[in-house]
C-alpha cells in the first residue's frame, strides 16, 4: 500500500528526517520528544503515528493516528494512514472503514482508491480491486500510482498484457516522484517476466532497482556476521538470561527473502488449530533497543551480554500477547519475519518451547527474485545482485552457527520439495509443529485469511512449480550474482 508523506517544520523537523531515512524507531521516539511541547499538533501525531506502525507497533500507532483525527477529523491523510495502520494489523473491515471516510472527504483521492484496492488484493478479490482503478486507469493521462495498482490487479487475475499497457501509458508521462517511478517499473519487470519476456523484465528491474538508494556495504555486513559467529559462543549462550515461561504458540517462519515463507505461513495457518501473524518485527525493533544499528544496515545483535532478564521477560510477555491476540484459540501462531534468521541466539533465550521453520530455495532463484522485489523497511543488499550473493552467503553462514551451538528446535523446509511433494512436506510440518493433519492445509489457496507480504498474490494459486529454475533464464545477466555467492555456492 502506498503511504504519504508530508512536509515537516518546527520542532519535529528532525524526527522528519529520521522517517525519511528509514529509521523508524528513532523517528517515533522524536516524536515522542517533540510531543512534550506540543501534544495537539495534527501533523506531529500523524509523523509519530506513522513511524510507530512502521516500527511495528500498530496499536499504540492507532491510538496516536486516531488522537490526529479527533484534532484534525476532515484531514484525508489522516485517515488514509489509519487505514494504513489498521490493514498492516490485520484489522480489514476497520481499514475499509476508515477508507471510506477518507474518500468521503475527498472523493477520487488517487493513494485511497489505490489503498483500497491493495485491501480488496490482500482478500484475494483482484477482480473488484481490477474493477475498482479501471476507469483511472484508463484514461489517457493515469495517474502513476493508481495505474501500477492496477497493473496488480491485472497480473493477479491473468491480464498481464493490460497491465502492461496501462504502466507504459501511465509511464510515458514522466513526470512521477523517483519512489512511484520505481514501484512502477518493479511491477512492469513482473509482468514482462509472467510473459516470458526476459530480457525486458531484467531491463525493467535493474531501471526499478537503480532508483533505490544502496547503502549496503558487504565487506562490513561480511565483518558483522563473523562477529556474531565469534561472540555467540556455546558457553556465552550458557550464560544468557533466559524466559522461564514455556510456550509453544509461537512458530518463526525463517529465511532468505523469496524462500518461501509466505506459503509456508499460509500452509500453517489454514489448520484449523493455527493462525498466522504475518511479519512481525518485533523481536528486530527489540534488537534495535538494546544494540544499535546503522542506517542502512540488518539488524543484529552481537553482544549478547547486553541482554537483561527485566528487559527479555517483559519482550517475551509483549510479544506473547500480540500473538495471542491473533486468534485466542490458535495453539500455534506464525512470525514469518524472514529476517528473524538473525535472532535466533535471541529467539531462543525469550521463547523456550518455539518451534522454528527454515525455508531454503535455490540461492540463485531466491535472489533473482529479491531483485525483482521493491521491498519496504530494510533490505538494502537487494537492489545489487553481487551485494545480494554476499548477503545470501553470509546467511547460510548464520543458519549454520546457529545450528551448531543453539539448542533450539529448528524444521528445514527446501521450497522445491514442497513443490514436487506437497502432502509428504505438508504433513513433516505439521508433525513438527504437534498438530494433526488436516487436508485445508493442502488447499491453503481457498483460505480467505488476509495476507499482507509481497507473495500475497502467489499465495492464493494452489502450488506451482513455474518459480523453480527461473534463474536459468536470466543466465546472462547473473554474473555478478555468481561473484557475490563465490565458490561455496
Amino acid at each position: 500500500m502506498n503511504r504519504s508523506t508530508r512536509t515537516s517544520s518546527g520542532p519535529h523537523e528532525r524526527a522528519r528526517r529520521l522517517f525519511d531515512a528509514g529509521r523508524f524507531v528513532e523517528a517515533a521516539q522524536a516524536c515522542a520528544q517533540a510531543a512534550k511541547g506540543n501534544k495537539r499538533d495534527p501533523r506531529l501525531l500523524w509523523l509519530w503515528g506513522a513511524s510507530l506502525a512502521r516500527a511495528g507497533a500498530l496499536g499504540r500507532a492507532c491510538i496516536t493516528l486516531r488522537k490526529a483525527i479527533a484534532l484534525a477529523p476532515t484531514d484525508p491523510d489522516l485517515h488514509l494512514e489509519l487505514a494504513l495502520a489498521l490493514h498492516a494489523a490485520g484489522s480489514i473491515q476497520q481499514a475499509n472503514e476508515s477508507l471510506d471516510r477518507c474518500l468521503a472527504i475527498r472523493p477520487g483521492y488517487v493513494p485511497a482508491l489505490s489503498s483500497k484496492a491493495h485491501v480488496l488484493l490482500s482478500e484475494g478479490r483482484a477482480q473488484e480491486a481490477r474493477q475498482l482503478l479501471a476507469p483511472g486507469a484508463q484514461e489517457d493521462r493515469p495517474d502513476l500510482v493508481l495505474a501500477t495498482t492496477f497493473a496488480r490487479a491485472c497480473q493477479a487475475t491473468g491480464r498481464h498484457r493490460e497491465g502492461v499497457e496501462a504502466l507504459d501509458s501511465a509511464l510515458s508521462v514522466g513526470d512521477a516522484a523517483p519512489i512511484v517511478r520505481r514501484q512502477a517499473l518493479f511491477r512492469l519487470a513482473l509482468l514482462h517476466d509472467a510473459l516470458g519476456e526476459s530480457a525486458l523484465a531484467f531491463e525493467r528491474a535493474t531501471q526499478a532497482n537503480a532508483l533505490k538508494p544502496d547503502r549496503f556495504d558487504p565487506r562490513r555486513h561480511e565483518q558483522r556476521i563473523d562477529r556474531l559467529i565469534h561472540t555467540w559462543t556455546p558457553d556465552r549462550i550458557a550464560h544468557l538470561p533466559r524466559v522461564g515461561r514455556e510456550s509453544e504458540l509461537p512458530v518463526f517462519i525463517v529465511g532468505m527473502p523469496r524462500s518461501g515463507t509466505s506459503l509456508v505461513e499460509q500452509i500453517v495457518a489454514s489448520h484449523p488449530r493455527a493462525a498466522g501473524a504475518g511479519e512481525l518485527p518485533l523481536v528486530e525493533a527489540f534488537v534495535e533497543r538494546i544494540e544499535a544499528t546503522p542506517p542502512a544496515g540488518v539488524a543484529m545483535l552481537s553482544e549478547p551480554g547486553l541482554i537483561q532478564q527485566r528487559d527479555l521477560d517483559r519482550f517475551a510477555s509483549t510479544y506473547l500477547q500480540r500473538l495471542a491476540g491473533v486468534d485466542a484459540s490458535a495453539a500455534r501462531v506464525t512470525d514469518k519475519f524472514p529476517m528473524n534468521a538473525m535472532h535466533l541466539g535471541l529467539i531462543a533465550a525469550a521463547f523456550p518451547g518455539c518451534r522454528v521453520i527454515h525455508c531454503t530455495r535455490d540461492a540463485r532463484d531466491a535472489c533473482l527474485s529479491c531483485y525483482f522485489q521493491d521491498f519496504a523497511g530494510r533490505v538494502p543488499f537487494a537492489q545489487d545482485l553481487e551485494h545480494l550473493g554476499v548477503f545470501h552467503r553470509c546467511y547460510r553462514r548464520l543458519v549454520e552457527h546457529w545450528n551448531r551451538v543453539l539448542d533450539l528446535a529448528i524444521l528445514d523446509v527446501e521450497y522445491e520439495r514442497l513443490v514436487r511433494e506437497p502432502e509428504e512436506q505438508i504433513r513433516r510440518m505439521l508433525d513438527f509443529l504437534g498438530l494433526e493433519y488436516s487436508d485445508r492445509c493442502v488447499r491453503f489457496h481457498e483460505h480467505d485469511r488476509a495476507v499482507l507480504t509481497l507473495s500475497a498474490d502467489q499465495v492464493r494459486r494452489p502450488i506451482y512449480s513455474t518459480a523453480i529454475g527461473r534463474a536459468e533464464r536470466y543466465a546472462p545477466y547473473l554474473e555478478p550474482l555468481e561473484r557475490g555467492l563465490g565458490s561455496a555456492e
